[in-house]
């Protein structure tokens, strides 16, 4: 490449035929090594394109091409000036833009990553194998031909002579050859201009904006307009459609930093801010949403994508993404940040009917991808991805709204959906959807934009989640978190929206949309939660659930582990299939209750020896959200009461040595976090002794103890719940919960009233198998604060809430005065407390009773006088108590 680049460098001499024969030589050399890498080479070959492109993106070679055309324009009655701008021309052309032909072209079955994942399911017709080329049309290195074309758009975007040249050129006549075919013939300036400005604009939004400055978006859409009527094969219009899709999206993408601006990049925004000339284009582009046939038949969808890149001016005016949406809706924003209604033309029953034409149709599954002939090898473009874009952005006004509300009426969500389901199980003949053909030309930006579209679609105020309920639809959402898919994802560019941005983009929205249907709508319409349980349990989403807490961190972590919460709370099933996925390995378990703050302080006396690797978990990456910890610890803690001999929780739980992580997390600044810890090690010891030992032995206790005193109401009354199952079936942890004895007496007088009858239960616990802390309890006024409770008026129960649980008065499982009477009836069994209690006048306690109408107080009090008259107390309390584990 040396001596080609050297013989472009020297165009000032005005040796313009020199010029051209090197630009020419090195448009070859850069035509020879895209092939190789689109075609997926090995060895020396791809080593050497490699470094070629290398030296694109690491040498000031594209600034130097740029400036052949501007020099050779300027001096264009000089001989051979002219060609030689040309051939500098085809030289940048062919820096970014690879041909298609056969050694580079790939099946569309398996080009995509959710074709790759439809493929390898054997669920396109006909079945057969998913092999042959599934990573054919991948990079090598992903990132380098990204990298070459920003460096040869920013180049071009930096010399407005070299841009409006380029725009001359793209609008001269085909002049010979489809369009995007293979070819060095230096005439096909037309193609080579579009090319430049469909792949830069890609990746540089500074070129977008001065080609938008040059007048781009009227020349393009007017060369696509031109183009796309009946003439032959050799048309433009698409290829041009594509590249002002690429110039108006890379401008948008700058819409939010440029807000304020000045100078060129504000002339630019303000160019393309929705009014007159904006309107008129799509009013253009909707005469071009139809379904053709033949060669013409990308163009509708090409257009569509062009039409969507327009609206998004309208639909997000203050710029992509959540936080520019979020601004543009808040209080004060102002009036030209918010989203303005699309031009009527476009929603007429007719273009919207043409729209819902587009989504039905069911291209072939056989031969390259629709696109890849018109952008070059390999294609980052699904045909399809034009229209559920824009389809998405018209849904994405709302039902409320004049545009959502046409597009639904019109069948535009029922068409996404319906999409949707021809990707999943039994769809196809006789299995009740539709072939697969439109999903397998979605790129991962186009799964998104369907995805999003779905949203919308199923929301409360739309078509319902209702309409996620099917089979199909469900196990497509599956596939989508599918290891194949997610795979061919990682492979995928992230530059065209893989990697694992894409990755997590697509998990995020799947698993969302899953889980709208388990959200009641109000008043309680909608399908029944239990028969979509059982599809999700059918295709073991849990599986997939987990699967996302291993691979996801911090806040990625938000959606699958509520999701996986609400189905382990609401379904044994569910929490079965939890625990056979891995749910509770170690490693899953660390980094899903990891607290990296508290994990660094310890850093140093925690380092492994020099040589040793590091733990994996927990390590480097970011901390869970509190949400993300509570849900967490709710689905631990479930498990945990689940426990039963037929459902052995307790063995998996052992085996996944969160004893560090909760004694960390007791201490939590969050008090949700605080509250399911003491929560969870209630659970723990709910139905045996079985974790004593180890609670003991990790030193939980004493934190478990310290929440007793917690300033959060609900921490304090899980803390006295543990406490009170710590100490119910053996008398193994009584010296380790001695300490708890007087912040237990102190909860006697808390405010909540399930707070002091877990407080009452936990001292009765504490002698319920030993006399060995009867001591302590008396010198802490343990009998005479317990005498006090049980004299206290009862409160009636709450109201029930909407899930039908009572609000905490005195009802069975939470009244003061009767766990009072219980654990006092405990504490007549030991002499030493029994003398006690008569000298406090536990007989004048029962006096003051024997009146009430309450059965279960007078049964507890015929207990106490019983044990009272015993005198020995012999015997053990009930195998079921009040105060027992609850």
């Amino acid at each position: 490449m040396g001596s080609s680049a050297e013989g472009a460098s020297g165009r000032r001499d005005g040796n313009w035929p020199a010029v051209a024969a090197a630009c020419h030589a090195l448009a070859d050399t850069l035509n020879r090594g895209l092939q190789a890498i689109s075609a997926n080479l090995r060895g020396p070959a791809l080593r050497q394109a490699e470094e070629l492109l290398r030296g694109v993106a690491d040498t000031p070679l594209a600034a130097t091409l740029v400036g052949c055309v501007e020099d050779a324009r300027s001096d264009a009655r000089a001989q051979g000036a002219e060609a030689a701008a040309q051939a500098a021309l085809r030289a940048l052309a062919a820096c970014v833009y690879c041909p298609s032909t056969s050694s580079t072209a790939s099946a569309v079955a398996n080009h995509f990553p959710l074709a790759a994942a439809l493929a390898a399911s054997n669920r396109m017709m006909g079945g057969g194998p998913a092999g042959g080329g599934g990573d054919r049309g991948v990079d090598t290195d992903g990132s380098l031909p990204y990298a070459v074309r920003r460096a040869v758009g920013e180049a071009l975007g930096s010399s407005p002579g070299a841009v409006a040249a380029v725009l001359e050129w793209a609008q001269q006549p085909p002049m010979g050859g489809v369009a995007g075919a293979a070819g060095t013939a230096p005439n096909k300036v037309d193609l080579y201009a579009l090319q430049l400005l469909l792949h830069c604009g890609r990746t540089c939004p500074g070129l977008c904006q001065a080609a938008v400055l040059a007048g781009a978006p009227e020349a393009l859409l007017a060369l696509g307009l031109r183009d796309s009527g009946s003439g032959g094969g050799g048309s433009n219009g698409a290829l041009a459609l594509l590249a002002l899709t690429a110039v108006l999206e890379g401008l948008h993408s700058r819409r939010g930093a440029a807000a304020g601006g000045a100078g060129s990049a504000a002339a630019a925004q303000n160019a393309l801010t929705p009014g007159a000339a904006t309107d008129d284009a799509l009013r253009r582009l909707a005469g071009l949403l139809t379904l053709s046939s033949g060669d013409h038949l990308a163009l509708g969808y090409v257009a569509a994508g062009t039409a969507a890149a327009y609206l998004r001016f309208y639909a997000q005016p203050a710029g992509p993404g959540p936080a520019a949406a979020a601004a543009a809706m808040a209080a004060g924003a102002p009036a030209s940040a918010r989203p303005l209604p699309p031009p009527p033309e476009l929603l007429s029953p007719g273009r919207l009917a043409g729209l819902v034409r587009l989504l039905r149709y069911v291209p072939a599954t056989s031969g390259p991808p629709a696109l890849e002939a018109l952008e070059g090898a390999p294609g980052r473009t699904g045909l399809f991805d034009g229209v559920v874009a824009l389809a998405a952005l018209l849904l994405g006004y709302g039902a409320s709204s004049d545009a959502g509300s046409a597009a639904l009426g019109a069948g535009l969500g029922g068409a996404v959906i319906a999409l949707m389901a021809a990707g999943g199980r039994g769809s196809g003949p006789g299995g009740g959807g539709g072939a697969p053909g439109g999903l397998m030309e979605l790129s991962p930006r186009g799964l998104s934009a369907l995805l999003d579209a779905a949203g919308f679609t199923a929301a409360p105020d739309a078509d319902t989640p209702q309409v996620l309920c099917s089979p199909q639809v469900l196990s497509f959402l599956t596939l989508l978190l599918g290891e194949r898919h997610q795979g061919a994802l990682a492979a995928w560019p992230a530059s065209a929206g893989g990697g694992r941005v894409g990755m997590l983009t697509a998990t995020l929205q799947a698993v969302e949309l899953m889980g709208r249907p388990l959200t009641p709508l109000p008043g309680g319409e909608g399908v029944e939660p239990s028969a979509y349980q059982d599809m999700l349990a059918a295709d073991n989403v849990m599986l997939h659930l987990v699967r996302c807490m291993d691979s996801l961190e911090g806040e990625e972590l938000l959606l699958p582990v509520n999701l996986a919460s609400r189905l382990v709370l609401s379904n044994t099933a569910f929490a079965q299939q939890f625990i056979a996925a891995g749910g509770l390995a170690p490693s899953t378990m660390s980094r899903c209750l990891a607290d990296v703050p508290a994990g660094a302080a310890n850093s140093a006396a925690m380092a492994p020896p020099a040589g040793a690797a590091p733990a994996a978990a927990g390590g480097g990456g970011a901390a869970p959200p509190s949400a993300v910890l509570v849900d967490v610890l709710l689905i631990v803690s479930q498990l945990a009461r689940l426990h039963k001999d037929s459902f052995n929780t307790y063995e998996p739980l052992a085996k996944a040595n969160i004893y560090a992580n909760v004694r960390r997390l007791l201490s939590h600044p969050d008090a949700a976090v605080r509250s399911r810890c003491c929560n969870l090690v209630g659970n723990m010891c709910r139905h045996s002794a079985y974790f004593y030992g180890a609670l003991e032995r990790h030193s939980l206790l004493p934190p478990l103890i310290d929440r007793c005193a917690d300033p959060d109401k609900t921490t304090r009354k899980f803390a006295c719940f543990a406490i009170g199952n710590a100490g119910f079936h053996n008398a193994a942890l009584y010296g380790a919960l001695e300490p708890a004895i007087s912040p237990l007496v102190a909860l006697l007088r808390d405010e909540e009233d399930k707070t002091r009858a877990n407080a009452a239960g936990a001292l009765g616990n504490l002698v319920r198998n030993s006399s060995a802390l009867c001591g302590e309890l008396i010198r802490a006024g343990a009998l005479r604060a317990l005498l006090d409770t049980a004299l206290q008026p009862e409160r009636p129960p709450a109201p029930a809430g909407p899930g039908g649980r009572g609000g905490g008065g005195a009802d069975a499982g939470g009244s003061p005065v009767k766990i009072a009477l219980f654990s006092l009836g405990n504490m007549c069994a030991h002499r030493e407390c029994r003398e006690s209690l008569l000298a406090l006048g536990v007989q004048d306690v029962i006096r003051r009773l024997s009146s009430s109408p309450d059965p279960t107080q007078q049964k507890y009090l015929q207990r106490i006088q019983q044990k009272l008259q015993a005198g020995s107390g012999a015997g053990a309390p009930p195998a079921s108590a009040p105060g027992g584990p609850r």
